[in-house]
């Protein structure tokens, strides 16, 4: 999918150059929040701005205020992650690039658990179904490292920190 992603921005980029109308990402990363694996991250969407209403890979109306998590894994992991809303309607979205369209993997109501290891940057994004807005806490757990065959290059990367 990464792949995919940068085709089409570069495809993006070359129809704004020639003056094509495109439709730009209102996703707003720069503020992304930095998580880990293993942790429980407390945060409120109430009173946040409404960047993104519509995600590429869903049909919900995403119109309350969002907040952007950013996830770095060096080495591909199954993860878990899950959210836990106080008394509200907030939905979970997961893209492996900041673009609401073509970063888009899954818009989940409450937890997203990978069927394939990921690495890089995955952006996590709480945001409000229908406006909604609430505390809530994001919940992310490692479910390990895949089984594969690591270089010696790899393995010294993972144990130099």
């Amino acid at each position: 999918m990464p792949h995919l992603a940068r085709f089409l921005t570069t495809v993006t980029l070359m129809m704004l150059m020639c003056g094509a109308p495109v439709a730009l990402a209102a996703l707003d990363c720069s503020g992304a929040v930095p998580v880990e694996l293993n942790q429980t991250y407390p945060g409120d969407t109430t009173g946040l701005p409404d960047n993104v209403t519509l995600y590429g890979c869903s049909d919900w109306v995403e119109s309350g205020g969002e907040i952007v998590h950013r996830l770095h894994l060096d080495l591909p992991h199954h993860f878990r992650v899950t959210l836990v809303p106080d008394f509200c309607d907030l939905d979970l979205v997961i893209l492996d690039v900041c673009d609401e369209n073509l970063g888009c993997l899954l818009v989940t109501d409450d937890e997203i658990t990978t069927t394939s290891p990921l690495s890089g940057d995955i952006y996590l994004v709480v945001d409000g179904y229908m406006g909604a807005a609430c505390p809530f806490d994001l919940i992310l757990e490692d479910l390990g490292v895949p089984n594969q065959r690591l270089s010696f290059g790899q393995v010294k990367a993972i144990y130099e920190r």
